[in-house]
């Protein structure tokens, strides 16, 4: 009997999950669309690359704002973008003056720490194929050349599950911090231009 009853309760506990998932089919709750034909996303033309550090006695917020400001991109509304520069994208020799306030794009790689550390934040960048550049952002607790070595080999493993080719030269920069005061903050970003979207 005791048997009996589990067998009966797996299955109405199986039967309770059909139609939960049933209730809550995404594609039941919301209208379906179709991929807008003929639509291409905006890509940014163009981008700049810039470092920072800070460091403060009060937050590891002030740190990192701190950072922001000594990299020039402390007055922007940065919005975090995953890995992928387009291949037509061109690199800026310096930032597009850009009013306070504006959304931009920015892939960013921030170590944070505390008095005494020393921290390291980097970027790496590879060409997948002549299609796009992937980018590996990383941070660590160490020395810019402990994190050299890092961002290498997680960048040339994203390279070899894309066939693409794991010679190449690399593109990496690190920006290093020994944080003097209670926190300290180091990054790397690439920023987009906002004004250059096709």
């Amino acid at each position: 009997m005791f048997y009996l009853f589990g067998f009966l309760l797996k299955i109405f506990q199986g039967y309770v999950l059909f139609l939960y998932m049933d209730i809550f089919d995404p594609f039941k709750y919301f209208p379906v669309s179709s991929p807008l034909v003929g639509k291409v996303p905006a890509q940014p033309q163009n981008f700049w690359i810039v470092a920072g550090t800070g460091q403060s006695d009060l937050t590891p917020l002030n740190a990192f704002d701190q950072a922001l400001f000594t990299a020039g991109i402390g007055h922007l509304n940065l919005i975090q973008y995953s890995s992928i520069v387009p291949y037509t994208s061109k690199i800026l020799p310096l930032p597009v003056q850009i009013k306070p306030g504006s959304r931009t794009g920015a892939i960013l790689a921030i170590a944070n720490g505390v008095h005494n550390e020393l921290i390291s934040a980097g970027i790496a960048i590879g060409n997948v194929l002549n299609q796009y550049y992937l980018v590996f952002e990383g941070h660590l607790k160490g020395s810019k050349e402990e994190l050299v070595e890092k961002l290498r080999g997680m960048l040339i493993e994203g390279l070899s599950i894309r066939d693409a080719d794991v010679s190449q030269d690399l593109f990496i920069k690190i920006q290093q911090l020994h944080v003097k005061q209670s926190f300290g903050c180091a990054i790397v970003a690439i920023v987009f231009d906002p004004t250059s979207y096709s």
